[in-house]
């Protein structure tokens, strides 16, 4: 029974690692047109000094992504440019000059949860994120605004600036950039989190370029978060590119900055107070008593599905110490209480627990989104 747990946990982590992977995004390999590797921004396009608040991101000391710098010692960016928190920093002018600030501080938008596979197409909602810098740049911050309805913008990246045919045929992003570039291009639609743009073929937004900013008259009004149309490169494609505005996002901006100094960021974000999540509501009154599909009570899992609704759970009765383990496919998260007794932790993954009673569990979801959770629980050895 006991390696039927591990079993059932070792398949729902790959199941998590799987969809990160298949989370095609403008930061990631491309499929179907070959895989650019390291920072692969605007193709074509022209180098650009204008905005010098426009940088690069650096994960384990190599350039990828883009951000803007916004306030003093703040970076803006998208969500997807740093699901992995560790070992980043932020570069400004070029990439050769070596002027770099490390990251103190990470805020992602608690609605933010990566797309399953879609063919890199993935709808990413609230793809945003702040970046509290250890010591402020010496540059000028850039003004945030509303995008317009129609007319020019400017699409900014650092990075790989070519993107062509290999002798298989298949189109490849490849060289070193290192510089800014800029391609000009124009407004073509928006809904309430996105701005949607498309470029005039003589240049296009590329991987690596996520987190850049969509510029309108000197103003960020948006955040390079994915391909609209076919995710190609190819500058004559002139595929459109969604930004996640910044307009409307003024809550996120301010729980982010009293949650950087937070032990934990992301529990801080999603606070029922900052009113930043999908009101869920309860799936019911009372706690659904879970009854394992495998085991004995002890040694055990269930699956159950979350969205909209939180979904209420007892956990059995444990006689011996006990971890219990939520393993999501988007970004659900459980709060677990003693039953009758103090919250054990908010927004967890996994939990240890002490036998003698029962435990109360609200699974439940940031984005809304429907997604399966297995909840595993075996002893501790």
């Amino acid at each position: 029974m006991e390696s039927a747990i591990r079993d059932r946990v070792r398949i729902a982590s790959r199941l998590l690692v799987l969809a990160a992977v298949a989370a095609v995004s403008c930061a990631e390999a491309e499929g179907g047109e070959g895989a650019a590797s390291g920072a692969s921004p605007v193709v074509g396009g022209r180098a650009d000094t204008r905005f010098p608040a426009v940088g690069y991101l650096l994960r384990d000391g190599k350039a990828s992504c883009t951000g803007t710098l916004v306030e003093a010692n703040v970076v803006l960016t998208a969500a997807h440019c740093v699901r992995d928190t560790s070992g980043i920093a932020f570069g400004w002018g070029g990439v050769e000059e070596g002027n770099r600030a490390r990251v103190r501080a990470v805020a992602s938008h608690p609605r933010y949860a990566p797309p399953r596979a879609n063919d890199g197409m993935g709808v990413q909602n609230f793809d945003i994120a702040l970046l509290e810098l250890v010591s402020a740049p010496p540059i000028e911050p850039m003004p945030m605004g509303p995008p317009p309805r129609s007319g020019p913008v400017l699409g900014l990246g650092y990075g790989t600036d070519t993107y062509e045919r290999d002798d298989a045929g298949t189109y490849q992003a490849s060289g070193a950039g290192r510089e800014r570039k800029s391609i000009e291009g124009a407004v073509i639609g928006m809904n309430a989190v996105e701005v949607h743009a498309r470029f005039d073929g003589t240049g296009q937004p590329c991987y690596g370029d996520s987190g850049g900013p969509l510029v309108a008259n000197g103003i960020v009004v948006g955040t390079l978060s994915r391909f609209v149309g076919t995710p190609s490169c190819r500058p004559a494609s002139r595929t459109s590119m969604a930004y996640t505005r910044v307009d409307g996002m003024t809550a996120f901006f301010d729980a982010s900055k009293a949650c950087f100094r937070a032990e934990d960021v992301d529990a801080c974000l999603r606070e029922e107070r900052r009113s930043l999540c999908v009101p869920a509501r309860a799936a019911s009154s009372f706690p659904q008593h879970v009854a394992p599909m495998t085991g004995d009570g002890q040694r055990g899992s269930v699956d159950v599905t979350v969205g909209a609704l939180r979904r209420l759970l007892r956990l059995p009765a444990f006689t011996e110490s006990t971890t219990v383990y939520f393993f999501a496919q988007g970004d659900a998260r459980a709060d677990v209480t003693r039953a009758g007794g103090p919250a054990l932790g908010f927004d967890l993954t996994t939990v240890d627990v002490e036998p003698g009673a029962a435990h109360d569990v609200v699974v439940k979801s940031c984005s809304g989104e429907q997604q399966l959770v297995t909840v595993a629980w075996q002893p501790r050895s």
